[in-house]
């Protein structure tokens, strides 16, 4: 699904249409009737949007980190952009993943397929043992465990919080692990590597990513 629209790009007056992550969403009254207040995300940054009434009636349940395509007018209130939302979508779990996470979140700084192209040229290049040759093949030609590992964050706020932070983490460890083999002979320097490559790969299971990032 196409992310449509960022953040940074809207600007008052413009007809938005866009995929956001809603991280703030709490209904209200008005004179007019029951409404919600959403603040709407992306990896550039966050919007505040209004469901006025009747439509408001339409949705009993809006979940924060939930992925929203929207169809919205921008005007500006108290100085700062505001939209006005015409029609909202929840996406659903299958559309939810083919929407790429960099964009819907802060990501690395560094592009993410170079990171991925360098690390897979180091694999090739370093693994000759044969179980771990087998082994990292197995696990990098596989197109789901390749895509979680290239998005997950490495962590829930210490270190690489955001999307791409696994892969930009684990490539930094496995270059110093080379440098560290370069220099002592006498580390089993297949194995080492291994560790390198694998020690935080688990977590693709363990957080859920996005914007929650649990």
């Amino acid at each position: 699904m196409e992310k449509g629209i960022a953040v940074k790009d809207i600007t008052p007056g413009a007809e938005v249409r866009g995929v956001f992550a809603v991280t703030q969403a709490a209904q209200a009254q008005s004179r007019n009737g029951p409404y919600w207040r959403l603040t709407l995300a992306d990896a550039g940054g966050s919007v505040e949007a209004k469901i006025w009434s009747p439509l408001s009636a339409e949705f009993t349940d809006i979940p924060i980190g939930a992925l929203v395509l929207v169809e919205a007018r921008a005007g500006t209130y108290r100085e700062q952009i505001q939209l006005t939302v015409e029609h909202l979508h929840l996406l659903d779990e299958a559309e939810s993943a083919a929407v790429d996470p960099a964009e819907l979140m802060p990501s690395s700084p560094f592009p993410l397929d170079e990171m991925m192209d360098e690390l897979l040229a180091l694999l090739k290049e370093e693994f000759t043992h044969p179980g771990w040759r087998k082994l990292t093949q197995l696990v990098f030609k596989d197109d789901a465990l390749r895509a979680a590992f290239r998005t997950c964050p490495a962590a829930k706020g210490v270190h690489h919080a955001y999307a791409g932070g696994l892969l930009e983490h684990t490539l930094g460890v496995f270059r110093l692990c080379r440098r560290f083999a370069d220099q002592y002979a006498e580390l089993d320097r297949q194995t080492l590597l291994a560790g390198a490559l694998f020690h935080d790969f688990g977590k693709i299971r363990e957080f859920s990513g996005g914007i929650a990032n649990d």
